[in-house]
């Protein structure tokens, strides 16, 4: 694979889920020995069900990408729904825009093509929940 994923707890994916909440990072490392690192907070509420407290699924592919990805979220409330593309430096952000809204699902085209090789970041975010994924872009 062309990027590996390491976060500071061990794991080596490229998404953390049902962790525990607490301060996480993960360095992002190419073929070339490349690194960019990010970092993530996940948090916990208690509190009423609803947009604020909601629970989402989250698929991204292809990842890594070179023309286009696809970010798929299932949730209770789609329309709660936020996403941002940035750089690994926080810079360039840029608000997606959801392609199809369902009762419980929101999917988002991610162009790519015009992005230089890289590393971003998709900061999801609904109500009090911030949500982070890793997306590699490629050049052939």
């Amino acid at each position: 694979a062309p990027y590996y994923f390491e976060w500071n707890n061990g794991i080596k994916k490229d998404s953390l889920q049902g962790f525990l909440p607490g301060d996480y990072s993960v360095t992002v490392t190419d073929k070339n020995g490349c690194t960019a690192v990010a970092d993530t907070i996940l948090e916990f509420y208690v509190g009423a069900k609803g947009p604020a407290a909601q629970e989402i699924n989250l698929h991204l592919y292809p990842n890594p990408a070179v023309s286009s990805a696809v970010l798929t979220i299932t949730t209770e409330y789609p329309d709660a729904i936020t996403a941002f593309l940035t750089d690994m430096n926080g810079q360039k952000s840029v608000q997606l825009l959801p392609n199809t809204t369902t009762a419980t699902k929101i999917s988002f085209d991610i162009p790519v093509l015009n992005l230089p090789a890289g590393v971003y970041m998709i900061n999801i975010q609904s109500g009090y929940l911030n949500r982070h994924l890793p997306l590699c872009v490629m050049r052939k």
